[in-house]
């Protein structure tokens, strides 16, 4: 690492982490936060203070932001476990006091073990979770979404096709990812996925390859790029994951370690990972799970593919630190447009499934007609297409065409009556 003072920054955290976990360790973790703060002020704080100075600490000495030091992510874990340590120390210090010898689980506190720093890769068996899951089984569009299919670009290595085209997510020219734009890369597929998962069918409108390049240049990581699109979560645990995945689509794991061995093992595609990456970490797009002879493994996606030959890779829980810091973005990012205009916004709070209207009958103000205008060039009649767009979730929206405009007298309206747009 090249500058010294974060260097230091880094070790004397590490020294802290040598420490007992008590309420004074404590403090000095709190301090590289707060310097000023006291012990008085510590042992007064709410849960939710406490757990906030934390936050802000590990975002500090968040593996993406030190990433040519690979030590970064075994402190960044260590930190969550010293931390938890603590509280436990103090919680058990209160409960002394009151003449209680046991936590809250009955166990004298001299017995508690400390906290392992990597998952189990045990099999998870619970009723909570199917056997296996795949996005692209709950969500088949978003696999048109994220996928490269055949396109106009000759690779260098062999005869395949791969896309730049609109239709697919973009992939830089030839197939070529620098180690620099990995995270960038899985980011953004990550986001195009949830956006079409919001946006209800594959979307239209996503970043292209000069965004990738230009935000590679800039050494954006993984949270930089979810930050930009209203937040990142951590999940920290594989039930937390598992959740995610069903609920809301594709992760991001920041913490695999690709090895050369491992690589020639797995016998995948030349494309499936970054050879650069060989010897750290390597950015994968988790998108399901399954079940194994040898244990449940994570569905992960090739970094380049085409969607006529997609295998995913399975890569068992565990294994070299895949599941040891996986981030999703906080937000569900409906609130972004997905399909290019030009747009007519509306309110459609009251009907959420208006999309799967072939055709509608819409009243509107005049002003609103003005609006509507502007979007038809040609003029109401011409046969252009435009977008009606959910005027707050923006990302709910369809291409449509005028069949008919009419007024209403008795409700003092227009009716501008439209029908879906499937060129």
């Amino acid at each position: 690492m090249s500058d010294p003072f974060r260097q230091y920054f880094l070790e004397s955290i590490q020294n802290t982490l040598r420490q007992e976990a008590n309420h004074e360790s404590l403090l000095a973790l709190f301090r590289f936060v707060t310097p000023s703060l006291t012990m008085d002020q510590v042992l007064s704080m709410s849960q939710k203070e406490r757990n906030k100075l934390l936050k802000v600490l590990k975002t500090r000495i968040h593996p993406d932001k030190h990433p040519n030091d690979s030590s970064v992510t075994q402190l960044f874990q260590n930190v969550q476990i010293f931390y938890e340590e603590c509280i436990l120390s103090l919680d058990e210090s209160s409960a002394s006091k009151h003449g209680s010898t046991s936590n809250k689980d009955g166990v004298p506190p001299s017995k508690r073990k400390r906290k392992a720093s990597h998952h189990s890769v045990q099999v998870v068996a619970s009723k909570k979770f199917p056997q296996s899951f795949s996005c692209y089984d709950q969500w088949p569009h978003v696999q048109k979404s994220i996928v490269t299919v055949q396109g106009e670009v000759a690779d260098d290595d062999d005869d395949e096709l791969l896309s730049r085209e609109i239709m697919s997510h973009p992939i830089p020219p030839n197939g070529k990812l620098t180690k620099e734009m990995v995270p960038v890369y899985q980011a953004y597929k990550c986001i195009h996925a949830r956006g079409a998962i919001a946006h209800g069918k594959p979307i239209s409108l996503y970043k292209t390859n000069v965004d990738i390049i230009e935000a590679s240049k800039k050494n954006q990581t993984v949270h930089d790029i979810f930050d930009d699109y209203g937040g990142t979560k951590e999940l920290d645990s594989i039930e937390v994951i598992k959740e995610e995945l069903i609920q809301c689509g594709p992760v991001v794991s920041t913490s695999f370690r690709l090895l050369d061995i491992y690589l020639e093992q797995l016998q995948v595609g030349n494309k499936a990972f970054a050879k650069d990456l060989i010897g750290s970490c390597h950015e994968l797009l988790i998108v399901g799970w399954c079940l194994t002879p040898y244990g449940e493994a994570w569905l992960v996606q090739p970094l380049v593919d085409k969607i006529s030959t997609l295998q995913l890779i399975r890569i068992g829980f565990g294994q070299f630190g895949i599941d040891d810091l996986v981030l999703a973005p906080e937000s569900s990012l409906d609130h972004i447009s997905w399909q290019p205009g030009p747009y007519f916004d509306y309110d459609f709070s009251d009907v959420e499934n208006w999309r799967e209207w072939n055709e509608m009958d819409i009243p509107i103000l005049e002003k609103d007609l003005k609006k509507l205008a502007l979007c038809l060039p040609g003029g109401f009649m011409s046969g252009q297409s435009f977008v009606i767009r959910d005027e707050v979730k923006k990302a709910h929206s369809g291409s449509y065409k005028i069949k008919n405009i009419r007024w209403e007298e008795n409700t003092m309206e227009w009716f501008v009556q439209v029908y879906q747009n499937k060129d």
